[in-house]
C-alpha cells in the first residue's frame, strides 16, 4: 500500500463503505470527529495529537509537489516580507501505511537551529516532533469542514515565545478516525464501533 496521499483515491469514502465495514454508525463518525477537533483545537501541536489518536508514533513522507506561495495573509501572520527566507514542506502524515493528512508547513529557517533543519530536510521526522523542545504554541486560523462528514481543513500559527515560527495547513482523512474508534468507544462504554 503507497504511503502517498493520491489525490486520485477516495480518501473520502463518500459512500461510506469505510465505516460500514467498520461497523460504525453515523452518530459514531460525528462522535470521533468532534473529539478529535476539541483535542486539536486544545492542542499546542498536531503531530501530539496524531500520536495520542494513533497509539503510536507517526511518519511524515515528503510529497513532491512545486512550492505553494505565500498569500499576503501568511507573510503578515509569520511576519516576513518578499525578502525573508521562508522554508516550505509538504509531507503525508502517516501511522503505518494508513495517511492520516497531509500537511504544509511554511517555517522560518532562521528561527531553528541547524540540526532541526537537517532533520526537517533528511528525515520523516513530522515537524511537531523536531520542534517539541522549543515549546511551540499553536494559535488555531481556521477549521473547515471539506465535502465529507469525516474529512477537516485545519489552519494554525505556531508561535515561540510570542514570535511567528510557521504556519500550517492540515487536511485530514476520514481514515484517522477509524484509529480514534477505541478512544471514544471507551469515553462512552460503547463496544459498538
Amino acid at each position: 500500500m503507497s504511503r502517498q496521499f493520491d489525490a486520485s483515491v477516495d480518501y473520502n469514502c463518500s459512500s461510506g463503505q469505510l465505516f460500514r465495514e467498520a461497523n460504525m454508525t453515523a452518530e459514531h463518525v460525528a462522535n470521533m470527529r468532534e473529539s478529535f477537533n476539541t483535542r486539536l483545537l486544545s492542542a499546542n501541536s498536531a503531530t501530539a495529537v496524531l500520536e495520542e489518536w494513533c497509539g503510536s508514533p507517526i511518519a511524515a513522507y515528503r510529497v513532491a509537489k512545486p512550492i505553494t506561495p505565500l498569500t499576503f495573509e501568511q507573510k503578515k501572520r509569520l511576519q516576513v516580507d518578499d525578502g525573508s527566507r521562508i522554508a516550505y514542506r509538504c509531507v503525508d502524515l502517516s501511522c503505518g501505511d494508513v495517511v492520516l493528512s497531509r500537511a504544509e508547513n511554511w517555517y522560518r529557517p532562521d528561527l531553528l537551529t541547524d540540526r532541526m533543519l537537517h532533520i526537517l530536510e533528511e528525515t520523516d521526522t513530522p515537524f511537531g516532533r523536531v520542534i517539541r523542545s522549543l515549546n511551540p504554541r499553536r494559535t488555531n486560523i481556521s477549521v473547515s469542514s471539506l465535502s465529507s462528514p469525516g474529512l477537516v481543513e485545519h489552519q494554525a500559527l505556531l508561535t515561540i515565545d510570542g514570535r511567528p515560527l510557521c504556519e500550517v495547513r492540515e487536511r485530514y482523512t476520514e481514515a484517522l478516525l477509524l484509529f480514534g474508534c477505541e478512544v471514544i468507544t471507551q469515553t462512552s462504554r460503547d463496544n459498538s464501533c
